[in-house]
């Protein structure tokens, strides 16, 4: 995150501004990486991260922008993020599937040679997509950039940094507890837990110099995220296990039968591990998020 230093001698409108244009910039940055080679996971992995950040600095500042401005900027910073997104759902399910299939017997091999080659198909799917948005972007993210930042102004009361701060941060931190008030009972509502914890998170990193207890929040919230990401990664995998059941037993169901046990077997594992990570959730919610931070990875919760 861009860091407010001397936020004393600094406007909170000022703040803003350069906060708002440092994270564009490292969107800007991440975006020209990802046109330079779509097929390299981790750059695609960051830019979603980037572009979470700049959305969370673009919520907190919120105040110092027109409605239909802020609304503007976070549909151009969700184009990226969603197509980007459905690139970095197959990167993060190919892994996954190679490891399981390792420690499967041999009659099950035809199942995962099939599964992956359909992936492949959908990865360069969403690869094309990338490819596509290179080309109204990112001068369409400049100019959304310079529009964002020109539409800033000094919201009613003239808040400091710190008030911005400790506003965003209490509305965020009262919204998160009350996600985990009740275990969620869908998929859906773990999904729900997830995306507020990551928003406080980025509020938090964005005015730790305002945040006490900043330091031990982010390791807090990094474990539930390491949790509930994983639970997530078992509700897309076993979603695409489903959409491929769908689409090769209708297409070849003679061949389906000789690939339904390992189907069923890929959909047993996904079940596994989201009732695995239900456990972390429950085990992290009943100690407050208080984790080992052995347990959760530099950008496992990006």
């Amino acid at each position: 995150m861009t860091a407010m230093t001397n936020p004393a001698d600094t406007s909170a409108k000022k703040a803003a501004r350069r906060v708002l244009g440092g994270q564009f910039a490292a969107v800007h940055a991440r975006l020209l990486l990802v046109f330079d080679d779509p097929t390299e996971a981790e750059r695609i992995h960051k830019l979603r991260v980037a572009v979470r950040r700049t959305t969370a600095a673009l919520d907190a500042f919120a105040p110092f922008l027109p409605r239909r401005a802020h609304k503007h900027a976070r549909r151009g910073l969700r184009t990226v993020r969603r197509t980007a997104g459905a690139a970095r759902d197959w990167d993060v399910f190919f892994p996954v599937v190679g490891e399981w299939a390792g420690s499967q017997p041999e009659h099950v091999r035809p199942f995962t040679d099939a599964l992956l080659g359909w992936s492949a198909a959908k990865r360069d799917s969403a690869q094309a997509a990338l490819v596509a948005l290179s080309h109204t972007y990112p001068s369409a993210l400049d100019d959304l950039t310079a529009d964002t930042l020109a539409a800033l102004r000094r919201p009613k009361g003239n808040p400091t940094v710190a008030d911005i701060a400790r506003t965003r941060v209490e509305a965020l931190r009262a919204e998160f507890a009350t996600a985990c008030e009740h275990e969620p009972t869908t998929d859906a509502g773990y999904h729900d837990v997830r995306i507020v914890a990551k928003q406080l998170r980025y509020a938090v990193e964005l005015f730790a110099e305002f945040i006490p207890d900043a330091e031990q929040t982010d390791a807090e919230l990094r474990a539930i995220q390491d949790v509930l990401g994983r639970f997530n990664d078992g509700v897309v995998g076993a979603a695409h296990v489903a959409e491929f059941a769908a689409h090769f037993a209708r297409f070849h169901p003679t061949d389906w039968e000789r690939l339904k046990p390992g189907a069923d077997a890929l959909a047993d594992h996904f079940a596994k591990l989201r009732d695995a990570e239900r456990e972390r959730w429950r085990a992290a919610r009943a100690s407050g998020g208080r984790q080992s931070a052995d347990s959760v990875g530099e950008e496992s919760a990006g």
